[in-house]
């Protein structure tokens, strides 16, 4: 049985999609449902309500109005969409220029969104020996004026202790 359901993957949800989810758990009807179930079935419906009203509770609620991505999603997408582009080319500016081209809109979002764009790909190019000349000076310096303070509430401590270290890592190799 999978313990574990995609909604409780997230590091942060929504406030009123953690009480609409908590909600709909706690209202379900179980007479009804355990006339309409095996015993067994009846049994691992509730294991499972269990398991993710739990996980549930524990998410930490996220207060910001706007939908944007999270530290590890953002990193991922930006990884994927990499390997698209050096399919094709080994050229640093066009993959630069593709990548900030595919991410303007949430590199202008919020701070934690860009600098989580910027590290990742500054990661990839030095990772597969792709030299870019002028962009990478721009790179680093972004990455150095960057105050990891103005991030606010929108990364886990964790996260933050994350991208302080891979931001550490890249200025070192760049």
């Amino acid at each position: 049985m999978q313990k574990e359901g995609f909604i409780l993957t997230h590091a942060k949800i929504f406030k009123n999609l953690k009480e609409r989810i908590l909600n709909l758990l706690k209202d379900l009807d179980l007479e009804k449902l355990q006339l309409e179930t095996t015993s067994d079935e009846y049994q691992d419906i509730l294991e499972r309500r269990d398991i993710v009203l739990d996980g549930i509770e524990n998410i930490p609620v996220d207060h910001s109005l706007f939908p944007r991505w999270y530290y590890n999603e953002m990193e991922k997408e930006v990884k994927n969409y990499f390997m698209e582009i050096v399919v094709n080319t080994n050229d640093a500016s066009e993959i630069i220029e593709k990548i900030e081209e595919r991410f303007e809109r949430e590199c202008r979002s919020t701070w934690s969104e860009k600098i989580v764009v910027k590290t990742t790909l500054a990661e990839l190019l030095i990772r597969h020996s792709i030299k870019p000349e002028n962009e990478f000076l721009s790179l680093k310096i972004e990455l150095e004026q960057f105050d990891m303070n103005e991030i606010g509430q929108l990364l886990t401590e964790s996260e933050k202790f994350d991208l302080s270290i891979r931001i550490k890592e890249v200025l070192s190799e760049i």
